[in-house]
């Protein structure tokens, strides 16, 4: 007996393949061994839908100024990343002082200990215990659920530990953008092993 023919979904009627696919690229990929050709698809949509994640160095500013440049671009979410998130030479970027003022302006502060610096060993020994992936996954959950910002001291994220965090965040597919103030951002670029 054989088996029945298979229909055409009513809704393709008898428009073109390329019609009915806006992008180029997904037809190419419907082309191929049906087998592949949905995975193909979502590795396209993933690079289409790339989640952004930005990084932030308080520095010497004031309080307003650091606050505004999250504001500029639009952070909704602080993860401070400092290991020991005190300040006696800025107390406003004192952890309580910092969450205080920022919560008061509509934005959320998290401590991720688990991501600060000042590691025995280094940052990139660190990295290779089972606390940093987990630390990083949390991250990852925050920045998935609202535009998030990474926070240390230092301005430039080339002399911080942030460099090794946004390191990961890219390797694991994410859009890293370093704020330095007000419209002036650098897109993250991994950098060369020594």
């Amino acid at each position: 007996m054989h088996a029945p023919a298979r229909r055409r979904p009513a809704h393709s009627g008898d428009r073109p393949l390329e019609s009915r696919y806006a992008d180029n690229r997904e037809h190419e990929a419907l082309q191929k061994n049906p087998r592949t050709r949905y995975r193909e698809l979502d590795v396209l949509s993933d690079k289409q839908n790339r989640k952004t994640i930005h990084s932030i160095g308080h520095s010497n500013r004031g309080l307003d100024e650091f606050i505004a440049a999250l504001e500029a671009h639009g952070i909704e979410t602080l993860a401070d990343v400092r290991s020991y998130p005190v300040s006696r030479r800025y107390p406003h970027f004192s952890r309580e002082a910092l969450s205080d003022a920022l919560t008061a302006r509509g934005i959320k502060y998290v401590w991720m200990p688990g991501l600060g610096g000042r590691r025995d060993g280094g940052y990139e020994t660190y990295m290779k215990t089972a606390e940093f992936p987990d630390a990083l996954v949390d991250l990852e959950e925050i920045a998935s659920r609202s535009s998030a910002a990474f926070m240390c001291s230092e301005l430039r994220w080339r002399e911080c530990h942030r460099a090794f965090i946004a390191d990961a965040l890219h390797r694991n597919g994410w859009h890293v953008v370093h704020i330095y103030g007000g419209d002036e951002t650098e897109v993250h670029s991994v950098l060369p092993l020594v």
